[in-house]
């Protein structure tokens, strides 16, 4: 039978009563007192608290030369107090004890348990700290228990207007954070002292605040990204800079392309842009190609976005090496698109490749080596268990056995590997899968002729037997100022 109540302090306490039928005299009734039995004391609340903030938990243990880890796990289930301790600490070899105790509070049970032992311990709150003694190490028990608590504050720009909808998070902590209402504000519950706050916002530089030991309320202001407003976007027929710019392009950059362990440019734009989506193609070295679509299907024949490289159509950019590019832009609403008129229908991707730079010539090498695997494959019977099973089929249907005893046993121990096959033909028709990409490039040149001149190798195995692939690429790029209004590229 369960009987639960609150106390004076409004816990909730449950106590737990068995019973015994095979005793004399009816039902002798056994209390065993479980989870936080607290006895109440009329006089003051105060009474039921020790000098450690600590409820006098009440326990009943009869435990007989047992080990001190058993001990340990029945206070826990008595009392539901957690314990915190090396795990060293009870490996050492430590002398069976013996407790027997009728409602007893925990400090005490603990006292007795530990009194011929090199372990100490220590209760905060609902937490059983121990330690090794003999070790003399000293731990600070009050930098365990770290001080939560609600963080508040407001998020303004430089001009003191509020953010709305700025992300807040707690750096190293993942899933705490919460974003900025209407006035700029936010809480944050159960943060420690020495926590770092993460401020981002679209179009701002990233802000990290210090959670200051007592201080509870913050002002928080975050600046402009003028540098990223700088940016030059590759739009139509020229370039803008990203603070003039009105149309909905989204840029990528060589970094974000350069070491990405992909074989071709369209599979390593998934995920780097909004509002393109990426449809990985076969995974076939060579036919590996993916779909893409710029806010969805804009048309009902050809979905393709128009490609070009460089100012020059193309319909697709996958033979380009993805080291040989300096910018992607991608163009998504009418405004951006509608210099290329119909054609722009779905979207327009623009691709610059890499230009040289007046100096000295630089030399760079890139190189990425990876490996592939199939996923899953179905499990399978192997020979010897698909003749038992088979045998054991006929025969409950009354038909007569098909593999003998002896076929059963040279399938099994595989001595008779032509009359009797074990093949796992996954073996000869899946591989490990192996792919390596270099590239090599030279750029340098004057005020009036620059050159960039590249070399590209890929070579890739498929998982699959027979499905290689290997790719050369060659790229030069030549500027030539004959004056000063005509260049040749």
């Amino acid at each position: 039978m369960l009987l639960a109540g609150t106390d004076v302090s409004g816990k909730k306490l449950t106590v737990f009563y068995s019973t015994n039928k095979n005793e004399s005299h009816g039902m002798n009734k056994k209390v065993s007192i479980a989870t936080l039995s607290a006895f109440l004391v009329a006089t003051s609340p105060a009474m039921a608290v020790n000098e450690a903030n600590t409820l006098y938990v009440n326990l009943e243990l009869s435990l007989n030369r047992t080990t001190v880890g058993m001990v340990i796990q029945s206070i826990s289930q008595q009392t539901g107090y957690e314990f915190s301790y090396d795990e060293s600490i009870l490996s050492k070899e430590i002398s069976k004890v013996s407790v027997r105790v009728k409602n007893e509070h925990i400090e005490s049970v603990l006292k007795k348990v530990f009194k011929n032992t090199d372990i100490s311990y220590r209760i905060v709150d609902n937490r059983i700290f121990l330690q090794d003694n003999a070790k003399a190490k000293s731990v600070s028990f009050a930098s365990v228990q770290q001080t939560k608590r609600t963080i508040r504050g407001t998020v303004v720009d430089n001009t003191g207007l509020p953010v709305i909808g700025a992300n807040v998070i707690v750096k190293g902590s993942a899933g705490v954070g919460t974003v900025t209402n209407v006035d700029g504000d936010f809480t944050l519950e159960g943060i420690e002292d020495g926590a770092t706050l993460m401020i981002s916002y679209i179009g701002y530089v990233d802000q990290e605040v210090a959670v200051a030991k007592g201080k509870n309320d913050y002002k928080i202001t975050i600046h402009e990204d003028t540098q990223n407003l700088d940016e030059v976007v590759v739009v139509g027929y020229g370039t803008q800079t990203k603070v003039n710019l009105t149309g909905a392009v989204s840029t990528i950059g060589k970094d974000e392309l350069i070491n990405r362990p992909v074989t071709n440019v369209s599979s390593a734009l998934q995920g780097l842009t909004p509002g393109v989506t990426i449809t990985s193609g076969t995974g076939q070295p060579g036919s590996d190609g993916s779909t893409i679509r710029v806010r969805g299907v804009g048309t009902l024949n050809n979905a393709n976005p128009y490609i070009l490289v460089d100012g020059i159509e193309t319909g697709t950019f996958d033979s380009i090496d993805p080291n040989d590019i300096e910018s992607i832009s991608v163009l998504k609403d009418a405004a951006s698109a509608a210099i290329y008129g119909s054609k722009a229908a779905n979207g327009v991707i623009l691709v610059t490749t890499k230009r040289g730079k007046a100096g000295k010539a630089s030399v760079s090498y890139n190189g990425n080596v990876s490996f592939s695997n199939v996923s899953t494959l179905i499990d399978r019977l192997s020979s010897y268990d698909y003749a038992r099973l088979y045998n054991q089929l006929l025969t409950q249907d009354g038909a007569s056995p098909r593999f003998t005893d002896e076929d059963l046993r040279l399938f099994q121990d595989g001595t008779d590997p032509y009359g009797h096959p074990n093949t796992v033909w996954t073996d000869y028709i899946y591989r490990t899968g192996f792919m390596h990409k270099h590239n090599l490039n030279v750029s340098g040149g004057s005020e009036d002729v620059k050159y960039m001149a590249s070399a590209g190798f890929l070579g890739q195995e498929g998982t699959l037997q027979n499905s290689d692939r290997q790719q050369f690429n060659l790229r030069t790029n030549l500027d030539i100022k004959l004056s000063d209004k005509f260049t040749m590229r």
